[in-house]
């Protein structure tokens, strides 16, 4: 008990709260949380030839960040710390989710989001370009192998490309104000 803090103040209050009488968290908590601290991508997969919806968090509350895991999924790691980093420093944490995960992860807070609203819903319009048919998207190219026989591969056509390219600037500019 400290003397210059009267019982059944602040302090104590803060105490129990933090003793797991907290309410379990919400879709609505999760969405305002990533309207700060997320972040919408769209990239390439190794070497370009898939591309991916990827869904970000970064913070230094380990706390928040394996609630949010535990009730929508994702891949929680922490980055190391780098020489240029101060010691003092907090730990930064990394919550990822990729392709049909971050879409499911959307879906459920997109009714609550506000700033990356806009964003969502470009996310959305490329996994449905994304789950279309990979005839539309995709032409066979006949190559040869290194042992010299021919082989077929699907490659994206030119138009194909353009599009997922319009995606991710159309990305770029729901960030900007």
């Amino acid at each position: 008990v400290n003397p210059g803090i009267p019982e059944g103040g602040l302090r104590d209050r803060m105490a129990k709260a933090s003793m797991g009488s907290q309410k379990p968290i919400s879709a609505g908590y999760v969405a305002g949380f990533f309207d700060g601290e997320g972040c919408i991508e769209i990239a390439r997969k190794r070497e370009g030839r898939d591309w991916r919806l990827r869904v970000k968090m970064t913070n230094t509350d380990r706390v928040v960040l394996e609630e949010i895991s535990a009730k929508f999924g994702g891949r929680l790691r922490a980055f190391n710390r780098t020489p240029s980093r101060p010691e003092h420093w907090k730990v930064l944490l990394d919550l990822t989710f990729v392709g049909h995960e971050a879409q499911h992860f959307l879906r459920k807070i997109f009714p609550y989001l506000r700033c990356k609203r806009k964003q969502a819903e470009i996310a959305f319009a490329f996994c449905r370009f994304k789950s279309g048919s990979r005839t539309k998207r995709c032409e066979v190219r006949r190559l040869i192998s290194k042992a010299g026989r021919p082989i077929g591969r699907l490659f994206l056509t030119t138009a194909a490309m353009q599009k997922l390219e319009g995606f991710r600037f159309a990305l770029r500019a729901a960030r900007t104000p």
